[in-house]
């Protein structure tokens, strides 16, 4: 019995993991669809209750079509407002390309002066190896990466495309998860299968929510490290710089590191020692703060071991890529609820 347990807990497992590589990119537009479905369920019900929703005949389903039109209407606007302001910088960018190309002249003279100083080697001798390399550089990307450019754009207008349709397909299966939900769950209901998923579906929200609430704080705190290093290191703006670090440390695999370490490089470069190793220990700061809290926080509200967490956001990221700090967490619960539904070991918490 105990070896059959063991087949079958790593049966489940390898299932999962096939499930979450392979279907579930495919599948995701619908799954999101039923997600939105089942928010959106108890707001229709209650605009269908109201009595101007009975003079016009709005039901539950139509209610909830409408709410759904309506935040992805509002996402879109807020999609083109970004493109459109976005688009109408480009000019001004473009028109300050010779002064940074001027600007970058200047800070590399002033590197390479720096450099002479602490090597002995020629500013003169220096400045001409980087610019010789360069120079190479651009010449091996006109002639050979040219097509890879391209081939590379027309990737992205791939994944573009598949993006939008995915999201339309997402709006789409909602409003007609929403039409049909209560009888779907009236023909479900009676498949034990249906009750048992559904009842680790139901833990695994509850997990994902008190995850997402574990991150958010995460970055909040992050976010108020950073915006009181930059007060300390008197930047400018050093208000929105906090924030926008706080909400680039929860993205994966970028961190606080993407900003910080080549701003410290760039002051110490300029001579600005102070800055530099400012920007340095904010970096150290912040990042030894994530390894602590995320562990912490989010062992505590899932109630595991912390070690665990970590463990599962390393290899979620090792077998799944980026969104494998997600990944990770959710197929290592997913694989945990179904193992406590059909009581395959003597369970205890972890």
């Amino acid at each position: 019995m105990k070896w059959k347990n063991t087949s079958i807990i790593i049966g489940v497992a390898t299932g999962v993991y096939l499930f979450m590589k392979y279907l579930f990119p495919v599948l995701s537009p619908f799954f999101i669809g039923w997600i939105l479905a089942l928010i959106v369920y108890p707001i229709g019900e209650k605009l269908s209750r109201l009595s101007v929703s009975k003079k016009v005949h709005l039901t539950r389903e139509r209610a909830g079509g409408v709410v759904i039109l309506l935040f992805a209407g509002l996402a879109i606007f807020l999609l083109w407002e970004a493109m459109e302001t976005c688009a109408n910088q480009v000019p001004g960018w473009l028109s300050c390309l010779p002064g940074l190309k001027d600007e970058m002249n200047h800070f590399l003279a002033d590197c390479c002066d720096h450099l002479e100083k602490i090597t002995g080697i020629l500013s003169e001798d220096s400045q001409g190896f980087v610019v010789k390399q360069m120079t190479a550089v651009e010449k091996a990307f006109v002639q050979g990466g040219g097509l890879e450019f391209w081939g590379q754009a027309v990737d992205s207008v791939k994944k573009c495309v598949v993006f939008f349709g995915g999201a339309f397909l997402s709006v789409l299966s909602s409003i007609l998860f929403l039409r049909d939900l209560d009888e779907f769950r009236e023909k479900l209901q009676g498949y034990s299968l249906y009750v048992r998923i559904h009842n680790v579906c139901i833990e695994l929200w509850s997990k994902a929510k008190k995850y997402i609430l574990a991150q958010l704080r995460i970055m909040g705190i992050i976010g108020l490290l950073c915006l009181g290093g930059f007060y300390l290191l008197h930047v400018k703006h050093f208000i929105l710089w906090g924030i926008g670090l706080g909400l680039l440390d929860a993205l994966p695999l970028i961190g606080t590191g993407t900003v910080l370490l080549p701003w410290s490089v760039l002051a110490f470069f300029q001579g600005n020692t102070a800055m530099g190793a400012g920007l340095l220990v904010l970096y150290l700061v912040t990042s030894l703060a994530r390894q602590f809290l995320e562990p912490k926080l989010v062992g505590e509200s899932l109630g595991i071991y912390p070690i665990f967490v970590l463990l599962t956001i390393y290899l979620g990221v090792y077998l799944y890529g980026g969104l494998g700090f997600l990944l990770g967490p959710v197929s290592a619960l997913l694989i945990w609820g179904i193992i406590k539904e059909w009581d395959l070991l003597s369970l205890r918490k972890i």
